[in-house]
């Protein structure tokens, strides 16, 4: 893998029993405890099948059995690969409903979030919450019938940037500054924060089905490539 590009894999997690069996032979003794403390089957199923193809997509890199991973966490609870497994491979997992993204890179931490676009009826008391001032007031001035979506994409590309520094919600969302406004180019355009050590924040919007939205972040100094890997099916992980 080129030391520039992020590979990014999109994944349906609704799949058939026998592939929800195989996934479960995947996860950890620790995993199906997690797995299991979902209080909705629907919800297990899922939890369980992007943990799983995490695994397996893993697993390809670093040319091991997916079962054989080992995990550690750093102090926010961000995954990464222990030991010799880890091959200086950087990832990152997010999903939403039935599709998950799996980011992975050896150019440098990376983050990566999706969302299905919904109705939010409280989109304005979430935003004053989360976003900063200058975000609210480019939210406010997006067409109504796309607001939902720049919604979306600014919530997408702060998760993508916490996720990455790995800072996850004890972040402060409203201390950076991204673009928003649907087609309008993904960007970090003010970072009052101290976490950039002299390096570029890099975000791509990214479309992975219909009503949904996403973002992949990381710093670095020079271009990055994102490759797009849509593997819809668990055995093509």
């Amino acid at each position: 893998m080129r030391e520039t590009a992020i590979h990014v894999h999109a994944v349906n997690l609704d799949v058939t029993p026998p592939e929800l069996g195989a996934c479960r032979e995947f996860l950890s003794e620790d995993e199906q405890v997690r797995a299991g403390s979902f209080a909705y089957q629907e919800l297990r199923d899922r939890w369980t099948v992007s943990r799983a193809t995490l695994r397996a997509i893993l697993g390809r890199y670093v040319e091991s059995a997916p079962s054989d991973l080992q995990f550690e966490h750093a102090d926010f609870g961000k995954p990464y690969l222990a030991g010799e497994s880890s091959h200086n491979i950087f990832f990152n997992l997010s999903h939403s409903d039935n599709v998950a993204l799996v980011a992975v890179t050896a150019t440098a931490p990376v983050g990566i979030d999706v969302e299905r676009v919904r109705a939010i009826p409280d989109w304005n008391r979430v935003a004053n919450r989360f976003f900063s001032s200058s975000e609210n007031a480019a939210l406010s001035g997006v067409d109504q019938q796309h607001r939902e979506r720049a919604f979306y994409n600014c919530w997408t590309r702060k998760e993508a940037i916490i996720k990455a520094t790995g800072e996850g919600l004890s972040a402060c969302l409203d201390a950076f500054d991204v673009t928003l406004e649907p087609g309008e180019p993904a960007a970090v355009l003010h970072d009052r924060r101290s976490v950039n050590n002299g390096q570029t924040w890099r975000l791509q919007h990214l479309d992975p089905a219909d009503e949904f939205v996403g973002a992949v972040a990381l710093q670095c100094t020079g271009d990055v490539t994102v490759n797009y890997h849509d593997y819809w099916q668990m055995s093509h992980a």
